[in-house]
């Protein structure tokens, strides 16, 4: 009897050692933080060689939270290092960092820009882009490790942008866009930190003040968008500081007038400027407010216009040898004998877009002088000379 329990005993030790029966729960391993490094060093170094494709970097890459289309390049930290961001690489010659509705707060931006050890000092393109985030734009939110070309920060809930908020950028930024947010309060004199600045995007926001007075000071300014906003008053000189300027876009507003001198350049070297103040509420132009001004194109479509006063804009038609474009289809005239000036030059209607006149429910290219109760063949009107029709 004890051989046959001695038997059995030996049998289900046999049995554990070669896997029958249910096996032993496994006994977890520690990794130290030697090893932790040493595989970091070797995924690093895997992605930095040439030649890798996508599928290859994702292998060497233990980990499940990295999503297929990434790719790393030499320039990026480990992706787990950055989450919930990404380093994206651009033909393994530049990289740029992204951040979507997964980033939850402004201290963890912070963290991640400051704290993680990047292996490149520049990259392209910093975009944080749908989410959750009502921090106010400082200097402060990026510290001063890394510097961009350009900063997205777009369609978030950001409402403020402090002094100096991008000058650990300053000589690098190129592009500022902050669309599609919450901003009331913009310091746009602080711009003027920014002496390569040749964007800024400010459409779709709440800013209701612009300063005058040349605050803002950019000098490669190109491109300047605030449409979608509240302002309801533009001051003069306002953008006068800007000799570069080519596009300024100012629709969708609640502009009621511009007042002389709101849009004055001296000093314009930019070969042309395209103004868009289409869909304010603008009644009144008064005399000189594009005084300085090289070239421009004027879009006030769909505002509160009852004339188009020849003080204002033949001077600028003149200037321009009739190259000026003028659209103001959509504004409530009253076509009378005060635009005789217009009618009767075909070389001035040109400049015009084929506008309706509600009052004679007549478009400018249909309308002839005994529709606007005859014309005489020259006058003047405050001051400026109207030259006899072609």
């Amino acid at each position: 009897m004890t051989y046959k329990l001695q038997f059995v005993v030996l049998i289900a030790i046999l049995a554990i050692h070669v896997g029958w029966g249910d096996p032993l729960p496994p006994r977890r391993m520690l990794i130290s933080k030697e090893t932790r490094s040493k595989a970091k060093a070797d995924v690093r170094s895997a992605v930095s060689k040439p030649h890798h494709d996508a599928t290859s970097v994702r292998q060497a890459v233990p980990s499940p939270a990295v999503e297929a289309e990434i790719v790393i390049c030499n320039l990026c930290p480990m992706p787990e290092e950055i989450l919930p961001c990404k380093c994206v690489c651009n033909n393994g010659t530049s990289a740029e960092l992204t951040c979507g509705p997964d980033l939850l707060t402004c201290t963890e931006l912070t963290d991640i820009l400051t704290m993680v050890a990047f292996p490149a000092p520049h990259y392209i393109r910093l975009r944080v882009d749908g989410t959750q985030l009502q921090c106010k734009i400082e200097a402060e939110l990026w510290g001063a490790a890394l510097t961009f070309e350009e900063v997205h920060l777009v369609n978030n809930h950001f409402d403020m942008v402090d002094n100096h908020a991008f000058l650990p950028f300053q000589t690098t930024l190129k592009v500022l866009n902050l669309q599609k947010n919450a901003l009331h309060y913009v310091n746009f004199p602080t711009m003027s930190d920014q002496p390569f600045l040749e964007t800024v995007l400010l459409s779709d926001n709440e800013i209701d003040f612009m300063p005058g007075y040349s605050a803002m000071e950019l000098a490669g300014l190109r491109e300047l968008r605030v449409d979608r906003n509240k302002l309801c008053r533009l001051q003069p000189n306002t953008f006068a500081g800007l000799p570069r300027l080519e596009l300024l876009d100012l629709s969708l507003n609640a502009i009621p007038e511009l007042k002389e001198e709101a849009l004055r350049i001296p000093g314009h070297v930019a070969s042309h400027l395209f103004v868009n103040l289409s869909c304010n509420a603008i009644a009144v132009i008064e005399e000189n407010a594009f005084s300085g001004v090289q070239s421009v194109s004027l879009d006030l479509r769909h505002n509160a216009l009852m004339t188009l006063s020849e003080a204002v804009l033949r001077p600028l038609i003149e200037e321009t040898h009739g190259a000026l474009h003028i659209g103001v289809n959509g504004n409530p005239l009253n076509c009378d004998s005060n635009l005789c000036w217009i009618v009767k030059n075909q070389t001035v209607a040109s400049c015009f877009d084929n506008f309706l006149c509600p009052n004679l429910n007549k478009y400018l290219n249909d309308i002839k002088e005994e529709d606007v109760g005859g014309c005489p063949h020259s006058r003047k009107s405050s001051g400026v000379i109207t030259h006899p029709s072609s």
